[in-house]
């Protein structure tokens, strides 16, 4: 005698056989651990299965018939696809990020023989000067006021006296008002001024451009290059223009 619990399929429905379930026709299928096996039962007209064998046929009383099952059905058709989910709580907030570059430091490339300084917070003499009332570095000039940008040129081995020294800018940001005194210089589409000179023969050369500011701006840029003897050096001296 089949004694445990299992659930069955008579065509579409499944219904529990444990010494008596509900069905609903002859043909009955099971979901059994091994396709091989096969049970029996007796199926009233009530729907109950009684007498239930393993590999056995039941000798089936009157009023009831013989219903046996023993494969799995096929697999029926996919789902509707459900509602969505709640929406799951706020993750942790993430470590605090490394602190990015300074958009107001400057920036310059050199060579072994020539190089443009930094400006004072970096220990040069370059740029666009120091405010002793911040001890810092001028970060910003008002429109309309004039700045001094001071380009130093530094010559650690051998020093060469002729060389030149260009500066570009955005129109926008600025309109230079004075080129260096001590060179020959001239002016290009309004943002670029070129000098060149006969004097440079020293280990630091400042050569000082003045610009007025026209339009605010919260980073305006003007780039130095400088050739001397065959090298080149160039730098970026970024500033802050406020209403």
């Amino acid at each position: 005698m089949f004694t445990s619990a299992k659930t069955i399929a008579i065509g579409a429905t499944a219904v529990l056989a444990a010494g008596g379930a509900m069905i609903t026709n002859a043909a009955a299928v099971a979901h059994s651990s091994a396709p091989s096996k096969t049970y029996y039962g007796c199926a009233s007209a009530w729907h109950h299965v009684s007498d239930i064998k393993y590999n056995a046929r039941p000798n089936c009383r009157i009023g009831t018939h013989l219903v046996s099952w023993s494969k799995r059905g096929p697999k029926g058709a996919t789902g509707a696809r459900g509602p969505a989910g709640l929406q799951g709580s706020p993750g942790e907030r993430g470590p605090r990020g490394a602190t990015g570059p300074d958009s107001l430091a400057s920036w310059r490339q050199c060579t072994p023989d020539l190089c443009i300084d930094a400006d004072p917070d970096a220990g040069g003499s370059g740029g666009w000067g120091y405010d002793s009332a911040t001890n810092s570095d001028v970060s910003s000039v008002a429109v309309d006021d004039t700045a001094t940008l001071t380009v130093t040129l530094l010559q650690p081995n051998a020093e060469t006296a002729d060389g030149s020294v260009t500066v570009t800018w955005n129109p926008t940001d600025f309109s230079l008002t004075t080129p260096p005194a001590d060179g020959t210089c001239s002016a290009y589409n309004n943002n670029q001024e070129s000098c060149t000179f006969t004097d440079l023969s020293h280990s630091a050369k400042s050569v000082p451009f003045v610009f007025t500011a026209e339009h605010a701006t919260p980073v305006a840029l003007v780039t130095a290059s400088a050739i001397v003897g065959g090298q080149q050096a160039t730098a970026q001296f970024p500033i802050a223009i406020t209403d």
